[in-house]
């Protein structure tokens, strides 16, 4: 996707899908809060596009390994191991 031209949703559109979705949803949203959702989500995709623009490799950015503590709150020897 990363090669296609990012494509502009015009205002009317992106508000015209928030509507839209929120009626789907069952949700009422008034006009300034369909409006202002339809704002951020534009600044969202935004910025999801220049993100999908950078031509990363999988190995530009390592991501932490989550690791949960045992439950509840006692670690185990080899948690308490590994945190020194």
């Amino acid at each position: 996707m990363a090669d296609q031209i990012p494509r502009q949703t015009s205002d009317f559109e992106m508000l015209a899908y928030v509507t839209n979705s929120a009626a789907l949803l069952g949700l009422s949203l008034a006009p300034a809060q369909a409006e202002r959702v339809a704002q951020q989500l534009e600044r969202t995709a935004l910025m999801a596009q220049q993100l999908d623009a950078l031509k990363l490799a999988p190995d530009h950015e390592l991501a932490e390994i989550y690791c949960p503590l045992a439950f509840p709150l006692q670690a185990t020897q080899e948690q308490q191991d590994k945190s020194l």
